[in-house]
């Protein structure tokens, strides 16, 4: 087979497997031009050195392209149409070193002041507010961006004023001080954090006039509230997965009020919860609706709680909607009384017997 072909049905396979490989794609037609119209069992070292050699390729790409040529080869060897896999010569792997840029205050005040501008375009997924708190976090904690990707909830200590970084890294492990504590700890460790990495340029985020204070304020204050009408300050302290299912229903719902959205998606939200406990969040979900003006997307099984809490209700079965509309239409369109009796309706296919005998 000639080369180009090969290099077509290698990247149709792929394509029907899933991957897009536009970019792969794009390499082996290279190669595949590169090399001329022959013959894959006459492709040798010596081509493939001359590819890659001939373009001065930084390292890593060089890596990359001699791989996804091995592999391209080792497909076909595996089907037959080569006797075998061209190796040729391999790289050095030369290491380079890395020099951070440390931007000084004059430039971080620049890029917080362009945010507003910058961030008006319609291809931009965040706001400026969000575009300049991601600025201040990575500069006052000095985190790459992989890890600060890689956070999630239990690396954030709100009691301790504290993040803690690649907890399971043995070199890159650190515990990094947050909000109001910020300043006190870069006078000296605190004996119930002996491992913290200090990063005193966190105070300068003050000074360029933002107050990261007042922001963990708020917080800490939500947390409280929260704790407070959720019935959740005696688990402040405890780990999420030593609490009952229940107490973890009420921790999920107290996060997604944390920030007082606007729109709220909840995915039974009094599942594991007791009948009473169950009626008060219902009622609170309700309060929370009105005060805010917010809108609740809820997916639920319990009719009960949609017929108390929705305004409008998408049936659904199979993956498919089978029918949409106010739980009144709902009840008069089935003949029912609860909603409950109309999704057995649905569920059973009686609603579709029904209406086929109107």
């Amino acid at each position: 087979m000639k080369i180009a072909q090969c290099v077509e049905d290698f990247v149709a396979r792929k394509r029907v497997c899933g991957y897009e490989y536009d970019s792969s794609a794009r390499i082996l037609r290279r190669f595949a031009a590169f090399v001329g119209k022959i013959d894959i069992a006459l492709v040798s070292e010596e081509h493939i050195n001359l590819f890659l050699t001939r373009g001065h390729l930084a390292h890593h790409i060089w890596r990359s392209y001699r791989s996804l040529i091995r592999r391209f080869l080792a497909y076909w060897f595996a089907r037959r149409q080569i006797t075998r896999i061209p190796e040729p010569e391999q790289k050095p792997n030369i290491g380079t070193r890395f020099f951070p840029y440390v931007y000084s205050k004059a430039e971080i005040a620049r890029l917080l002041a362009a945010a507003p501008i910058c961030q008006v375009r319609r291809r931009c997924a965040i706001g400026s507010s969000t575009l300049s708190t991601i600025v201040l976090f990575l500069y006052g904690t000095g985190l790459r961006v992989t890890e600060a990707l890689s956070l999630s909830d239990s690396n954030i200590d709100f009691h301790n004023g504290s993040i803690e970084i690649c907890p399971g890294s043995l070199y890159r492990h650190r515990t990094i001080p947050i909000g109001s504590e910020t300043t006190r700890y870069t006078g000296g460790a605190p004996p119930s954090m002996p491992n913290v990495l200090y990063a005193p340029v966190a105070v300068t985020a003050m000074d360029l006039g933002f107050n990261i204070n007042e922001g963990t304020g708020y917080v800490k204050g939500r947390i409280a509230a929260l704790a407070d009408e959720l019935d959740l300050a005696e688990f402040l302290d405890r780990e999420t997965g030593k609490l009952s299912s229940g107490q973890r229903t009420r921790v999920a719902l107290a996060k997604a009020l944390l920030n007082e959205p606007e729109v709220l998606l909840l995915d039974e939200p009094t599942a594991s919860l007791d009948p009473d406990t169950a009626d008060w969040v219902r009622a609170r979900l309700e309060r929370y609706r009105e005060r805010r003006n917010a809108t609740i997307l809820l997916a639920s099984h319990n009719m009960l709680e949609v017929e108390r809490l929705c305004e409008r209700v998408i049936i659904m079965k199979r993956g498919e909607i089978v029918d949409d509309d106010a739980p009144a239409a709902l009840l008069a369109r089935y003949g029912r009384e609860s909603l409950e009796q109309v999704f057995l309706d649905v569920a059973r296919g009686q609603g579709e017997a029904r209406e086929a005998a109107q």
